[in-house]
């Protein structure tokens, strides 16, 4: 990456360089700056002295020839640029090399900007130590220079240090895709896989884990994962063509009540809880087939409430067959007569109970015995048998299904 500074050389604006003393010996700013490059090996051992103080260079991050070699390049930068000499190629790409080479040594970018603030304090003050009493003027009137070429100088550093901190933030993102894609492939039964997939991760393959799956776009999953990386637990969303998967681990102690609530808001499904990285394809394959199942949802659903939906799901062509078979007889009632029982029936499900059921629908406890009756003797299902009360659920959603 090249600085985009227009000062790039004296040929592109037609210079010569500093122009000569005035005739009572005085020296512009330009002068005054090109002398100091006298002073370059001093000024280099000064920072390098100095640097060490600021965090994160303290603890050597950064070798002493690479310290040399980029205070040199800056320092020289900044005079130059003041001076208005020419740049070779070495020095336009000096504060973008210098970005990008701290990231790789890990120098926290508050650290980096000290520095540079450093290199200002040091060209500043080998032009105070430059000039004449006659050429105070000058050196004040020309501040505003110098602060132009340290603010073009730190930008150019900044965009270094943010484009290999995105490069370095892809190829680790990159890395994740591809290790949870081999988890998911191999579907946790190589077990050094699914070493190495934690380890990339972040995860403890023997801890809690949960899945929700989300069409893309259709979810918060992504605020979801900001708030489980806040709270120190460990997760990775993966993204695909139609849907959304985030796999957390869970911190140990955590109540379900608790992790549910992570989840307000989302359009997705979940899982329940499950011991063990390798068991995470599975769960996830479960999830993504429910979330299938159940079309349109208004919040988080749990895999475990789902189950009816998945089953009608499964059953794929044969829903139609399956509700016609098993409540085909109740077409012999009024379409009237017939949403009334099987509305009794259902609600008896849900509620467990007659008397619950005839609350519900605002109704007298006997009217829901009639309706139950009716439905049994036209179908031969008795809802109050768990084998039947099953099958009628099925049936129920395989109808819906199908209409």
């Amino acid at each position: 990456m090249e600085s985009t500074d227009p000062t790039t050389s004296d040929e592109s604006r037609g210079d010569g360089g500093p122009p000569a003393p005035a005739a009572d010996g005085r020296r512009d700013l330009r002068a005054i700056a090109a002398a100091t490059l006298d002073r370059l090996p001093e000024l280099v051992e000064a920072f390098v002295t100095q640097v060490l103080a600021i965090p994160g260079y303290a603890n050597g991050e950064v070798g002493d020839d690479e310290l040399r070699s980029g205070a040199g390049a800056s320092i020289e930068l900044l005079i130059r640029r003041v001076a208005g000499l020419p740049l070779d190629e070495r020095l336009r790409r000096a504060s973008a090399e210098i970005g990008r080479a701290r990231v790789d040594s890990g120098v926290p970018l508050e650290s980096l900007m000290q520095a540079v603030r450093l290199d200002f304090r040091l060209v500043w003050s080998a032009l105070s130590d430059e000039i004449r009493p006659s050429e105070m003027a000058v050196l004040i009137a020309g501040g505003a220079d110098v602060w132009e070429a340290v603010e073009q100088h730190a930008n150019a550093v900044l965009i270094g240090y943010q484009a290999r901190l995105a490069e370095i933030t892809r190829a680790l993102e990159d890395e994740r895709r591809e290790w949870f894609a081999r988890l998911i492939a191999t579907d946790g039964q190589r077990p050094e896989i699914v070493k190495r997939a934690a380890n990339v991760l972040d995860f403890v393959p023997e801890r809690r884990f949960v899945v929700a799956v989300a069409r893309r776009g259709e979810s918060a999953l992504a605020r979801v994962r900001a708030d489980v990386l806040a709270r120190g637990a460990s997760c990775h969303l993966h993204t695909q063509a139609e849907s959304d998967t985030l796999l957390v681990q869970l911190p140990n102690g955590t109540g379900d009540d608790q992790w549910r609530r992570w989840f307000a808001g989302t359009t997705c499904v979940l899982s329940s809880p499950f011991e063990g990285l390798a068991a995470a394809p599975r769960h996830i394959r479960l999830a993504q087939a429910c979330r299938g199942a159940l079309g349109e949802v208004d919040g988080p659903r749990l895999v475990r409430d789902s189950w009816l939906e998945l089953a009608a799901a499964s059953i794929g062509e044969f829903r139609r067959d399956l509700a016609h078979d098993l409540l085909g007889p109740l077409r012999g009632l009024t379409a009237a007569d017939r949403e009334r029982t099987v509305e009794a029936v259902r609600t008896v499900l849900e509620t467990g109970s007659v008397p619950a059921a005839a609350a519900r629908l605002y109704c007298h406890r006997n009217t829901v015995f009639n309706r139950m009756n009716r439905f049994r003797t036209l179908t031969g299902l008795d809802p109050s048998s768990p084998r039947d009360a099953a099958l009628i659920n099925l049936a129920l959603f395989c109808r819906e299904a199908a209409d």
